[in-house]
């Protein structure tokens, strides 16, 4: 009888242990530098990269927090990590390609600095390729396709000092991809064509 009440008297005693998980920190860092606003057919990587980016975050927890920080330039889009499923889309929303060139790497970087160090997750949106190999917890979310890779890399005015002849305008370009390409230069001055327009055909690397 002793030992029957002693564990009815422990039964009694005892509560439930309900275990709560705590939410996650979730850093996204959007590339917004120029080449997310690339486009040879449909959305530009930056518009698939939102749709992308909600339909990922769709999934979380509701009550897992979100921070989301642009690379072009560095900066926060969210003043603050938030749960709230309209401000994230507000967010998401209200991003915007530059002219400006960005760095990955960093804004992972200044992100984590900015939540104080304390990261569960981190998503990264941009047109580059998914590395090898990536540390735990980063999740890339790679929307680029390959496109033609052909530039300007430098221009030049010609003008003799002494004589009436005309002016010329040398444009070196360049096919930094590795199949042919074919070009088309057009020279305009305030909006007005002065020169008719020069195709050209490059092979992979060439320059002229």
């Amino acid at each position: 009888l002793q030992l029957a009440a002693l564990v009815l008297l422990a039964l009694a005693l005892a509560r439930p242990v309900v275990v709560v998980p705590q939410p996650k920190m979730i850093l996204a860092v959007v590339d917004t530098s120029a080449s997310m606003g690339a486009r040879l057919r449909g959305a530009t990587p930056l518009e698939r990269g939102k749709r992308m980016l909600r339909a990922r975050l769709a999934r979380k927890a509701a009550r897992d927090t979100v921070f989301i920080i642009s690379t072009a330039p560095v900066a926060a889009v969210t003043p603050e990590a938030t749960n709230e499923a309209s401000r994230i889309r507000q967010a998401i929303e209200a991003l915007r390609v530059s002219d400006m060139a960005g760095n990955l790497t960093t804004a992972v970087q200044i992100g984590r600095a900015l939540l104080g160090g304390r990261v569960d997750e981190v998503l990264v949106v941009t047109d580059e390729p998914r590395p090898a190999a990536l540390p735990e917890g980063i999740e890339f979310l790679t929307v680029g396709e390959p496109l033609p890779n052909v530039a300007i890399i430098g221009v030049e005015s010609q003008q003799a000092l002494c004589h009436a002849v005309s002016a010329n305008l040398v444009a070196t370009v360049e096919n930094f991809s590795d199949a042919p390409s074919r070009v088309q230069l057009t020279a305009k001055q305030q909006g007005r064509p002065v020169a008719p327009a020069v195709s050209a055909n490059l092979k992979p690397h060439e320059r002229t």
